[in-house]
């Protein structure tokens, strides 16, 4: 669900919303040299290749670029989550993961009771698939997406979100 959230937010983005019509104050990221830098303009460019611009958005490329940047990359490389290739380590992914948290009902025991909320983990049937958050480990390196599904898979059967197969999810 929270991935969702932030595929829509790059869709906003890519329909203008925000748009200035300014260039951004701060420099690009690929415009400087350091191996940060380096970095997180491979990262820019592995999430773009993945951006298909609806058509008919307002949002140029330069700003959609400078989204992704300072959203994800530049915040993921401060953590130490981006290899010199651009590629993710799974800390941005299971970052994403426990960053926010789904609540799903809120319950209480009986009358002058508390109310306690219910994690939606809780609420779904444990013979069914557990649906995952699956867009962000496309930009993650192979070796540590398999150990994140096998991690997870000893929990209950997988599937991603977007109905990517799990065997395709991984940078190469």
């Amino acid at each position: 669900m929270r991935w969702f959230a932030v595929t829509a937010l790059v869709v906003l983005g890519l329909v203008g919303c925000g748009q200035s019509g300014e260039p951004s104050k701060s420099a690009d990221a690929t415009t400087d040299a350091s191996p940060a830098a380096t970095r997180i303009g491979k990262c820019v460019e592995r999430f773009l290749l993945r951006v298909s611009p609806e058509s008919g958005a307002r949002t140029s490329e330069h700003e959609l670029r400078r989204y992704v940047e300072t959203t994800y990359c530049e915040r993921f490389e401060s953590h130490g989550w981006v290899y010199e290739d651009g590629a993710l380590s799974i800390g941005a992914q299971t970052w994403l993961k426990t960053a926010g948290s789904e609540e799903c009902a809120t319950a209480t025991a009986g009358p002058g009771q508390a109310s306690k909320t219910i994690p939606c983990e809780e609420l779904r049937p444990r013979e069914a698939p557990r649906r995952i958050e699956c867009a962000l480990l496309h930009h993650v390196r192979k070796s540590e997406v398999r150990e994140y599904l096998e991690n997870l898979r000893s929990q209950n059967e997988l599937e991603c979100d977007d109905g990517t197969p799990l065997d395709e999810l991984g940078a190469p």
